[in-house]
């Protein structure tokens, strides 16, 4: 292992003077690429991404709605099947909060006599760690061809339409908001033009609902349109329409960091042709211009976008003829920044294994890694370094370009921590025999972790049928307190205690086995205190003369 670290060392002596960093080959600007396609071509379909990964949901082929979830790798250029949606359904909106996929609204099929889009409310969201599916308030109202996009921790819910009877078409302009936090809705302005089947994306928290479908004298027809919605002063704007007016494209915003900031549409349709242009938008100065073409022109595709990088998968290129074509577009101004390790980041992981992730700007004939300064490991790209022990780590990724140059990332420090927080010495002051209607209770208890340390501590406490989760204060070292209000007599509580650590994991006394309860008792009464003194002194009294004389 000596030998090792010092013939690398040597290496990097040789080589520090003519360490060079240039454009990967693989990244033109304004140049689409052909990727692995989709396992299940689909039109109508929903798609995010998520820690690095898309995530292709639901979508229809042909008169068929799906529940089909698809993941993506892009750094491994595969697809993985995973949990299906609950609801088969297309057109639908989607959006991600907190790491979570929230899946609203859309169509389930056309079901009635007329052949008509049946419209669902249906909001259901997806966790990707645990692949599992439950089940929230629903849509307000029902609808499909609608779009979301999450801003400052709210879902906001934008125009789309729902087909009623022979004749009837109803367009929405609502915009309903969903809250996440205590799973409910509220309404806000409505959309200035209602639209359907638009492309919707985000930039400086303002929301951008673009082309679409509008209902015109003369029928059906693509909006000329750029309407722009401020959260924050629930107010609509119009900006520069796009230089095609377009329904069913697809929009994705690059965020600045390998990509100047700009707003991407591709593909679509109007009543004449399916298209294959890309439209870019920059906000400032307020103008549109364009992009090279996409290779498959299609609508009602998905895209993610994934370090500036666009992915445009699915779609339909006539009339029940969907694709799985996934292409991904490198956007005009792309360079990506000096070459650094994206993951693990500086965190604690409640997990025994971390994905390795890692930019190179050129190509390299020999790539390892070393966890901690020991033993190196020769890879090929992005791995997962599997069955880690709760501990502190680093790692260092090294890389040897095609002309002998060795290029040395900085190192990326984390920790393992699966271990749940310790809670012991939960005391309570008066004890659990002793409170009477006019005393608040003391909870403390004693909580630590001695690697990732402790973010929060909670007290629950259950009153008849009324739950409360209240932070406890830190009152020195690892004593956690917390007050309970005076209760009225006969009032039975029963508490809980919920710890969680910075690396995620939680306890609770509840799973410890503990119990903690207690009811008040009624205060002894002060006003029968003198009667019954009076009645002792007499019964002494009575007491003493009856006791025989010597």
């Amino acid at each position: 292992m000596k030998t090792s670290k010092l013939f690398l060392l040597f290496i990097l002596l040789l080589s520090s003077s003519c360490l060079v960093y240039i454009q990967p080959v693989d990244a033109t600007e304004d140049s689409w690429k052909t990727m692995a396609e989709m396992p299940t071509a689909r039109s109508g379909l929903g798609v995010v991404t998520v820690n690095g990964k898309i995530y292709a949901i639901g979508g229809e082929n042909g008169d068929v709605t799906l529940r089909t979830n698809e993941e993506y790798d892009p750094a491994t250029n595969t697809w993985t099947t995973k949990s299906s949606m609950l609801t088969a359904r297309s057109r639908f909106a989607i959006t991600v909060y907190e790491g979570k996929i929230y899946v609203m609204g859309g169509t389930t099929g056309s079901g009635d006599v007329w052949g008509r889009q049946l419209a669902t409310d249906a909001n259901e969201v997806y966790d990707p760690l645990t692949d599992t599916w439950e089940t929230k308030t629903p849509l307000p109202t029902p609808r499909h061809d609608l779009g979301a996009q999450t801003v400052n921790g709210k879902i906001y819910t934008l125009s789309g339409i729902r087909s009623e009877g022979a004749f009837i078409t109803l367009r929405f302009g609502a915009t309903e908001v969903y809250d996440p936090a205590n799973d409910s809705w509220t309404t806000k302005a409505s959309i200035p033009t209602s639209v359907w089947g638009y492309a919707s994306t985000v930039v400086d928290n303002k929301i951008h609902v673009i082309g679409g479908w509008n209902m015109t004298p003369s029928g059906w027809s693509p909006a000329d349109s750029n309407q722009v919605y401020d959260s924050e002063t629930d107010t609509w704007s119009h900006r520069a329409a796009p230089k095609v007016a377009l329904a069913r494209s697809a929009a994705g915003t690059t965020t600045g960091d390998m990509a100047p900031e700009r707003i991407y549409v591709v593909g679509g349709m109007d009543e004449y042709h399916i298209s294959d242009l890309t439209q870019l938008y920059n906000p400032q100065p307020n103008a549109w211009s364009s992009g090279k073409a996409m290779p498959t022109a299609r609508y009602g595709l998905g895209v993610a976008v994934v370090n500036d990088e666009f992915y445009a998968i699915g779609g339909s290129i006539s009339v029940n003829n969907t694709v799985a074509v996934n292409e991904r577009y490198t956007p005009i101004g792309f360079l990506p920044p000096y070459p650094y390790i994206l993951s693990p980041k500086n965190m604690s992981y409640n997990v025994d294994s971390v994905e390795l992730i890692f930019t190179l700007n050129e190509p390299a004939s020999l790539i390892y890694y070393s966890l901690n300064d020991q033993s190196n490991v020769t890879i090929s790209g992005n791995v997962t370094i599997s069955d880690l022990a709760d501990d502190v780590y680093s790692v260092t990724v090294y890389a040897k370009d095609a002309k002998g140059n060795w290029i040395v990332l900085e190192p990326a420090y984390f920790s393992v921590d699966t271990t749940t927080p310790v809670i012991s010495d939960v005391v309570q002051s008066p004890l659990a025999n002793e409170v009477q209607p006019n005393n608040s209770v003391v909870v403390n208890a004693t909580v630590f972790d001695e690697l990732s340390g402790i973010k929060r501590v909670t007290l629950k406490y259950t009153v008849s049928t009324t739950t409360r989760y209240l932070e406890m204060a830190n009152v020195g070292g690892n004593v956690w307190s917390y007050t309970i209000p005076e209760f009225p007599d006969d009032t039975e509580i029963t508490y809980a205690i919920i710890a969680e650590d910075n690396a995620g994991n939680t306890i609770t006394t509840e799973q410890m086995g503990q119990t903690h309860e207690y009811q008040v008792i009624p205060e002894f009464p002060s006003w029968i205190i003198l009667p019954l003194l009076l009645v002792a002194t007499v019964l002494m009294i009575f007491y003493k003369r009856r006791l025989p004389k010597t």
